[in-house]
């Protein structure tokens, strides 16, 4: 690939992982209007939901490998 396509690809990328995505915004908006154990609580809640989406993952990766 040429040079100019790599910096707009590392520029696109840099923005892109320096902006905060939807767990990050609901995290802070709940910070900002309800305080910081509301926020906590939200992270928490998130931790404990994407540790349930992987074990479900798992699950239903190991599934075909069963049979």
């Amino acid at each position: 690939m040429e040079l100019q396509t790599w910096l707009i690809y590392t520029l696109a990328a840099t923005g892109l992982s320096l902006s905060p995505g939807p767990n990050g915004l609901l995290a802070l908006t709940n910070g900002a209007l309800h305080g910081r154990h509301q926020a906590l609580y939200t992270r928490v809640g998130r931790r404990f939901n994407q540790a349930c989406g992987g074990v479900f993952v798992a699950i239903g990766a190991a599934l075909p490998l069963r049979s």
